[in-house]
């Protein structure tokens, strides 16, 4: 419920306010949410599938160029707009099958030389216009409707926001999502427990390439003229410092992170160009932005403000439930640990039968020796090992030898010599 009405007045806010803000804010509330949307695919990337990129404004500006180049020669303006994050993606495609095999920090300079390359391309090429850039980009038309003002382009821009922010949501619910979370964990476990990681890694490289080409193709259409230096490295590291500074792997650190970097950076702009102030004074400003915050963020806030703040507000009542009602699944199926984690619901059903207990499914000893030593195996054999009507099989004398000399195998034997005399008697007088 609570979730819903929060939804519901961000909803509320993003629809009133372009109509209230003067033209200058409105430029920048524009230009927010088109860094959101991008910083969307850097979080998916970075958060969910492990992946570091320092180049998310080259296909940023494939999108760019590719609605740009389709709208001067011709084509709708909606066909180069839906046309975008295809030629992203499969830019994407083409760049990660070799790329993808590095890791680290390999992977992060690769992806910023695919961006020099690009821009050096994108300079020298007279079929982009060259270092002058791409001009005479005609406005963007939605059946029949041109988009003359900047009011029209603020709610296409959060529009697109939405749809990738759900898309987002439902990729990281998904199965997919939790392998990519796996993968990420452990990229050996979860090969071994079937994941295709390539294809999987390969695949929401796409996905957040196709995001920041959908908002290049809106990026293209607003402002009707590309050069290559609108898209500059520090583009692509303004990209990741709101996404690590937002919360990496969640779905509103995106929209957080690049509201207060955005909103920062203007500020200083600001500043920066007063009276008095040197030329160098703005780009300094923003240098410094980005240092401070990264530092703030690795020192005071590790996991990003959405994080941080959800952990003075927690969901105490699902966070009761999955830990106390069904103690069991929630190991198996949580969305933190994913259902490759060692002692899983897999490895319970498989050796603790009827296995109810947290610590059953960790232990997976437990279901093989039952009445073990050890006080963890001894809870989780006691809790697991239940037979259908009810009783425990330790309450029995077999069960018990059987236990006994399962933990202590000395002790096992002396006890069944003992034991089987005593019966022997017994079997005697009844025969006679």
């Amino acid at each position: 419920m609570r979730k819903s009405l929060l939804l519901f007045a961000v909803a509320a806010i993003t629809l009133a306010l372009p109509p209230l803000l003067p033209e200058r804010q409105l430029s920048v509330y524009i230009l927010l949410g088109l860094a959101a949307t991008v910083t969307a695919g850097v979080s998916l990337l970075m958060g969910y599938a492990g992946q570091v990129s320092l180049g998310q404004a080259a296909f940023y500006a494939i999108g760019a160029y590719a609605a740009g180049l389709l709208a001067v020669h011709g084509a709708p303006s909606l066909i180069g707009l839906l046309l975008a994050p295809v030629a992203a993606a499969v830019a994407a495609v083409l760049l990660g099958a070799p790329l993808l095999r590095l890791r680290g920090h390999h992977l992060a300079f690769a992806t910023l030389a695919v961006q020099l390359i690009l821009l050096s391309l994108l300079g020298q090429g007279t079929w982009a216009g060259g270092a002058i850039g791409l001009q005479g980009i005609p406005r963007l038309s939605l059946f029949g409707a041109e988009l003359r003002d900047d009011i029209g382009y603020a709610y296409i821009v959060w529009a697109v926001l939405a749809v990738v922010l759900l898309i987002s949501r439902n990729v990281v619910a998904s199965r997919s999502g939790r392998a990519l979370r796996a993968a990420a964990t452990s990229e050996t476990a979860a090969a071994a427990s079937g994941v295709p990681v390539g294809g999987y890694r390969l695949a929401v490289f796409a996905l957040s390439a196709a995001f920041a080409g959908l908002a290049g193709g809106v990026y293209a259409f607003y402002l009707g003229y590309l050069a290559p230096g609108s898209f500059p490295v520090l583009l692509s590291i303004e990209f990741v410092v709101m996404a690590v500074v937002g919360g990496l792997g969640t779905i509103a650190g995106p929209l957080v992170g690049a509201a207060v970097i955005v909103l920062l950076v203007q500020l200083l702009n600001s500043l920066g160009t007063q009276p008095g102030m040197p030329s160098y004074a703005p780009s300094v400003l923003s240098y410094a932005v980005y240092a401070l915050l990264l530092i703030a963020a690795v020192r005071y806030m590790p996991q990003g403000i959405v994080p941080t703040v959800r952990r003075f507000f927690p969901r105490s009542s699902t966070a009761g439930a999955s830990s106390t009602t069904q103690p069991s699944s929630t190991a198996g199926s949580s969305s933190t640990d994913g259902p490759f984690r060692a002692g899983g619901s897999s490895s319970t059903a498989g050796f603790v039968p009827g296995g109810e207990s947290s610590v059953a499914g960790v232990s997976s000893t437990a279901g093989f020796v039952p009445g073990g030593e050890s006080s963890a195996a001894g809870t989780s054999s006691t809790a697991g090992l239940v037979s259908k009507d009810g009783s425990s099989p330790a309450a029995g004398p077999e069960s018990a030898d059987r236990g006994s000399s399962a933990g202590r195998p000395g002790v096992g034997k002396e006890r069944s010599s003992t034991e089987r005399p005593s019966s022997a008697p017994d079997s005697l007088e009844e025969r006679a």
